[in-house]
């Protein structure tokens, strides 16, 4: 499903320090509002993926405090998800995102990219979610602010070179539920200035653990293959601003 939004940044950044390390709040975080749309056609997203060439994403693996942990294994599922060569030949496995979207492109889409080591947010979900945080940037501000990440390695992720980051995977740890509306998956923009020398954050996918692993396939990239869609511009086939209708396509 796609959510369209506004984004903007809290301009109150609350720190702690210890140790001379800097702890990012949640309330500092890259912040996002919801756009209520009254005509979805009229809606122009920005810095989406143009539809044929190479691509390459940064995806992140995201733990808050108390939170389910990953284990190698999934680590292992979320790459092969993503950027296996040949994940449809293996048993009660589907296509890759880089399968579907080569194939589906007759090999005018190649989509190649990492994933990170896990971003560990020292923040509870309550806590974040008390604080009203958008969380995808709870993470991707604790990502970037992180100095051991160098700017040559982000470039690497601007193959257009227009300052932004092509489009960052944000793949959260915790269980998909009713607790909070924030554990479901979307793409988004941050309201963030370009960088050319450090690539900023802008277009988003945020997609759970859950989605990757169903009782159908072991490795189930469906959910990330459709929001991946979004990421090139391309719209639900339903009202997704009222749920109040009948979804379907």
């Amino acid at each position: 499903m796609n959510k369209f939004f506004i984004s903007s940044l809290i301009l109150s950044s609350l720190l702690i320090f210890s140790c001379n390390s800097k702890e990012i709040l949640p309330s500092s975080s890259i912040s996002n509002t919801n756009l209520v749309l009254e005509n979805t056609t009229t809606f122009k997203e920005t810095h989406s993926l143009k539809g044929t060439g190479n691509k390459k994403l940064l995806v992140i693996p995201v733990t808050f405090k108390g939170e389910r942990e990953f284990i190698d294994e999934d680590l292992k599922i979320i790459n092969k998800a993503f950027f296996d060569e040949n994940l449809s030949s293996e048993e009660d496995s589907y296509y890759s995102l880089k399968e579907y979207y080569k194939k589906s492109s007759f090999n005018k889409v190649d989509i190649s990219g990492e994933v990170t080591d896990v971003v560990n947010v020292n923040y509870t979900v309550e806590e974040i979610t008390k604080e009203g945080s958008y969380f995808p940037g709870v993470p991707a501000l604790e990502y970037y602010d992180n100095k051991s990440v160098s700017d040559e390695y982000l470039r690497n992720f601007d193959l257009d070179s227009d300052g932004f980051i092509d489009s960052v995977v944000f793949v959260y740890s915790s269980k998909t539920s009713s607790r909070t509306g924030s554990f479901w998956a979307w793409v988004s923009n941050f309201d963030t200035e370009s960088n050319i020398n450090r690539p900023n954050f802008s277009r988003h996918m945020w997609v759970g653990l859950d989605f990757f692993k169903t009782s159908s396939y072991k490795v189930d990239a469906h959910t990330i293959i459709h929001e991946m869609g979004h990421l090139f511009n391309l719209k639900d086939y339903y009202p997704s601003d009222n749920y109040n209708l009948a979804l379907g396509g």
